[in-house]
């Protein structure tokens, strides 16, 4: 099942995050992080995938650079499962699953917007996640190294 992520879901997010990403690893900081960018409820969504009662994964969206935008800008900010379920779909679920409601969402917000543009940065290596992204985010765009790891490449998708 997937759904908007509440607060109760912030451990659970929190430990996936800590499994997938660098930049959150000691103690207390995932959760702070998410607790954060969940606090920003009009600019930053969150939406947990569930299996059996467990959060498996989850994916984040922010709309970028305000709400009065001719053309919206929609980020899709994180998107990470549990390392015991990776391959089973959960990735490429999150993304059909909520980028349709946060279509809606910012037309709602945005009536009078007829277009959208959607990017995702991920690593220039992680070849599984860039299928995943290819799906609404077909274009390369360019690319940065702004962690000091692995060059990150941008895709681009309306």
């Amino acid at each position: 099942m997937i759904r908007h992520a509440t607060k109760n879901d912030i451990p659970g997010i929190a430990a996936i995050n800590r499994l997938s990403f660098g930049g959150n690893k000691p103690e207390g900081t995932a959760e702070k992080w998410i607790t954060n960018h969940m606090s920003m409820s009009d600019a930053y969504h969150y939406f947990v995938a569930e299996e059996n009662g467990m959060i498996v994964g989850y994916i984040s969206w922010e709309i970028k650079g305000g709400f009065a935008r001719a053309v919206p800008v929609l980020e899709l900010e994180q998107l990470a499962v549990h390392p015991d379920y990776r391959g089973q779909g959960i990735g490429r679920a999150l993304i059909a699953g909520t980028f349709a409601t946060m279509k809606q969402w910012i037309k709602k917000q945005q009536a009078d917007a007829t277009q959208l543009r959607v990017f995702v940065w991920t690593k220039k290596d992680n070849v599984a996640a860039q299928a995943i992204y290819r799906s609404i985010c077909p274009e390369d765009k360019g690319s940065r190294n702004i962690f000091g790891g692995t060059d990150e490449l941008m895709l681009v998708g309306e």
